[in-house]
């Protein structure tokens, strides 16, 4: 490299820092070193600065108030803290998430665009045509948090356990029908995967969201149902409904003495996740970075109890474990819906 000239004269005593000369040495290597290392983008990025820079933009793909967006801006709140940069959550609703969704997989990947995702995102890859491919557009940062799914039924049921409705269901086949929050939902997935685990035929009946299903649950209109353990809690705990089991692979404190289904059928997981996601080709390290910040910002006491009061447990996870339980996820309830010929409008 040419040294000779002006501002890159040796001058005794001089700053790399503050001399001008040296100051634009020193970033050129930086940046050709970036540029090596993880390409234009996080050269550019390197060499602009620290980030984030200004403004980062947190798409919520659904209305605001629900358990995804309140998450959502607990997290960019503390983020915003933490960084010195306004961290702005934006609701893009509409066509199950996936306006939000796209938005960002189609944004410059420079870590100023970045979208809350969920289970959702791995369970509609098998049941519709995206314009965009998750798993090719989209790059992880880090799980936020882990919720699950229990397996309720009426107080009215003549079933108090998991077993017990098995047993009635085999002796009954097409007896009992079960309700979901629609067809493709994680509900309804989940129920699948427990029938053809235990082998028995339950009929399938699906509301238009969560909370006419719930509803009619507490009707007495169907005999079971996989629901959110934060929206069934209040009326388990009434003693409206009965919990049988839970879908994730581990029992939950806030349901002492109901079993996991995974302790009858090894390998039963439905829980739901929420995670932070960026366009593809965002750099590596602004996705550590984000990644490394959140790990701090889960572990927060207070932020760890407005969680657990949604029924939800902070979880943290590299952007590489990331990505690859995204794939695990759209590989596990892809088999699932091509197992049951699911489709989204049945």
């Amino acid at each position: 490299m040419e040294t000779k000239g002006k501002d890159s004269a040796p001058v005794e005593g001089a700053n790399p820092v503050t001399d001008p000369g040296k100051r634009r040495l020193v970033m050129s290597l930086l940046t050709a070193a970036a540029a090596l290392a993880f390409g234009p983008m996080a050269a550019a990025v390197l060499a602009q600065g620290t980030y984030p820079q200004r403004p980062v933009r947190m798409v919520v793909p659904f209305p605001p108030g629900g358990t995804l967006d309140t998450v959502g801006r607990l997290v960019a709140s503390r983020l915003q803290e933490r960084l010195n940069q306004p961290f702005v959550v934006e609701n893009r609703a509409g066509a199950g998430g996936h306006i939000g969704a796209e938005l960002v997989a189609r944004a410059t990947p420079d870590g100023y665009t970045l979208l809350f995702s969920g289970t959702w995102i791995a369970i509609s890859p098998n049941l519709q045509k995206l314009s965009y491919d998750v798993a090719r557009d989209l790059a992880g940062v880090s799980l936020l948090s882990l919720g699950t799914f229990v397996l309720v039924a009426p107080a009215s049921q003549p079933f108090n356990t998991l077993a017990e409705f098995l047993a009635a269901a085999k002796a009954a086949p097409g007896k009992f029908a079960y309700g979901s929050q629609g067809s493709g939902s994680g509900p309804h997935l989940s129920m699948e995967w427990l029938k053809n685990l235990a082998g028995v035929q339950v009929l399938h009946i699906p509301y238009k969201g969560a909370a006419p299903s719930l509803q009619a649950l507490l009707a007495g209109e169907v005999g079971l149902a996989f629901e959110p353990v934060f929206s069934v809690l209040p009326h388990v705990r009434a003693g409206k409904l009965k919990a049988l089991a839970v879908g994730s692979p581990r029992p939950l404190p806030a349901l002492p003495g109901v079993p996991a289904v995974a302790q009858t059928f090894a390998g039963f997981d439905t829980d739901g996740w929420q995670a932070l996601m960026a366009p593809a080709g965002t750099p590596r390290e602004i996705l550590a970075q984000l990644s490394s910040e959140i790990a701090r910002v889960m572990a927060m006491p207070d932020l760890v109890g407005r969680l657990q009061a949604l029924g939800t447990e902070p979880a943290t996870s590299s952007p590489e474990a990331t990505d690859a339980m995204v794939r695990a996820q759209i590989d596990n309830w892809g088999r699932i819906i091509r197992q049951n010929n699911i489709r989204a409008d049945n």
